[in-house]
Order: structure tokens, then C-alpha cells, then sequence
């Protein structure tokens, strides 16, 4: 197999100090990247260039197993490599794995690994939809997936964008103390004292998503309001259309706040409930 004789292999790529022989004229045929690296207009003038590569996106042995799949189209993924070789395909503009490592992906998200992967995924949201799907899935095991140690980690991005979801299943009072939680740990993060006001900074971005008026009115107006987690006239807001809200008046609703109750809408992919 040419990939393993490397006869004639005229470019070699340099990794954690190991030389990894390859063929030009094969990874040019795969890839516009390679295409422009090797015979564009800022192509080296060596027949045979050297080329010298990070190791933040893979290890020699990923590096190896990703050029292997531009030989043969055959690759062997993994829960340890697919970050790697998804980082690779897109670094090199390799479609159709970038697709496998995005339908792998898919088919292992699980509770243990899907903060993980909605964290990996959101910086690929214009490559695929794996992001969505993470989504989908945080919305229907929401009890459990926002309760997670390391929910408290998460990037206030990405806690934003579960925000925003509709069909988010889980009660407005829990995710209030949810959040609040998630802001505390922001705070120490931001190497922050922990005061109201800290708290309230490091959420400026998440605080508008939060739907205070479909809280309950007694858990505003005891719970939320001992917080000082909302300035005062937006504390007085949102208790304003909790009480129309429980009245049955929401049409009648002022606050800068939400006042959508979350649903669960019909889904295309369904995912297990843990």
C-alpha cells in the first residue's frame, strides 16, 4: 500500500520531532488546502518542502490515522480520536469526514459526554449541525444535564444558547437557582468577589433570557428578590407580569422579559430520556 511503502512520497510534514513521509500529488487530489499549499501562489519552490506542524490540534498518531483516510477512505473513529481528526477535516477541508466525525458524534451523545460536545460543536456551528443536536438533547434530559458538575463550567455562550431554547424541558423557578448556581462559579472563575453586583455582572448576558415572568409571583418575590439577582425596576417588572401571567392576563405583559411559557415542540431526531 502506497500510504505504507511511501514510495516516491515528495513532502514531508514534521510532528512532535517524528517525520511523516506523503505524497503531494494524493493530498492535493483530497484537498483545496493542500491544493494551495503545494501549488499555489504561496507554494514553496522546494521539490520536496518540509513542513512543520502544531501539535495543539493532533498527536502523530491522529495526524497518521486522518492521512491514512485520504489513501484508502477508510478510518477507524473513536471517542479518543474524533476530536483530533474533526479538527484535521476541517482544518484541510475534508467534506465527507468531517461528516463521519459529525455522525459519530451524534450517535454517542450521552449524559456523561454532552457539555463535551456542545462545547466542541458550538465553535462548528457554520460546519454542521452537531451543535443542534446537543441542543435537542440538553432540551429533553434538562433535569438531569443541568445538574451536572460541569454545567457550572460552561462558557456563558453556550449557557446562552440553552437559554434560548423553547422547548427547554425543565421549570423557570429550578433554572433560576440553576443559573444563579452557575453565576456564583463565574464569579470565582473571573477570580471575582462573590457579591450581588459581581453576580449580576458576570450574567449581564444571560439575565435577559431567564423568563421571570413566568415564574411563580411568591418565588419572585421571596426567592428571586433576596437574590438582588435583577435591579430594582426590573425586579418590579417582572413580579408586575407574574401576577398577570397567574391572572391569565399575559397579553397584557410589559417587562423587557420573556413572557413565553417553554413547550415541547415536535422533534425530527429523538433521543432517550435518561
Amino acid at each position: 500500500m502506497l500510504f505504507q511503502t511511501k514510495k516516491g512520497a515528495d513532502v514531508t510534514f514534521i510532528l512532535e520531532q517524528k517525520e511523516i513521509l506523503a505524497h503531494k500529488s494524493l493530498l492535493i487530489a483530497r484537498s483545496t488546502v493542500f491544493e494551495a499549499m503545494f501549488i499555489g501562489a504561496m507554494a514553496s519552490a522546494d521539490s520536496h518542502p518540509k513542513i512543520s506542524l502544531n501539535n495543539y490540534i493532533a498527536n502523530v498518531k491522529d495526524f497518521e490515522t486522518f492521512l491514512e483516510y485520504l489513501y484508502t477512505d477508510q478510518i477507524d473513529i473513536n471517542l479518543q480520536n474524533v476530536y483530533a481528526i474533526f479538527k484535521l477535516a476541517h482544518l484541510y477541508d475534508i467534506s465527507s469526514l468531517l461528516e463521519e466525525c459529525a455522525t459519530f458524534l451524534q450517535n454517542n451523545i450521552e449524559l456523561s459526554n454532552i457539555l463535551e460536545i456542545s462545547t466542541f460543536s458550538y465553535l462548528y456551528q457554520e460546519t454542521c449541525s452537531l451543535f443542534n443536536d446537543c441542543l435537542e438533547f440538553i432540551c429533553k434530559n434538562a433535569m438531569k444535564v443541568l445538574y451536572l458538575p460541569e454545567f457550572n463550567k460552561l462558557d456563558a455562550t453556550i449557557v446562552a444558547e440553552i437559554l434560548k431554547c423553547d422547548n427547554l424541558k425543565v421549570k423557570e423557578n429550578d433554572l433560576f437557582d440553576i443559573i444563579y448556581e452557575w453565576a456564583i462559579e463565574e464569579t470565582k472563575r473571573r477570580d471575582l468577589e462573590v457579591t450581588n453586583r459581581n453576580i449580576r455582572s458576570v450574567s449581564v448576558t444571560i439575565t435577559d433570557l431567564l423568563r421571570f415572568p413566568i415564574m411563580e409571583p411568591v418565588f419572585l418575590a421571596t426567592h428571586v428578590k433576596s437574590t438582588k439577582f435583577l435591579s430594582s425596576s426590573d425586579f418590579s417588572d417582572a413580579l408586575s407580569d407574574s401576577v398577570l401571567i397567574s391572572n391569565g392576563q399575559s397579553e397584557e405583559c410589559t417587562s423587557r422579559f420573556n413572557p413565553k411559557p417553554r413547550a415541547l415542540p415536535s422533534r425530527k431526531r429523538k433521543y432517550r430520556e435518561f
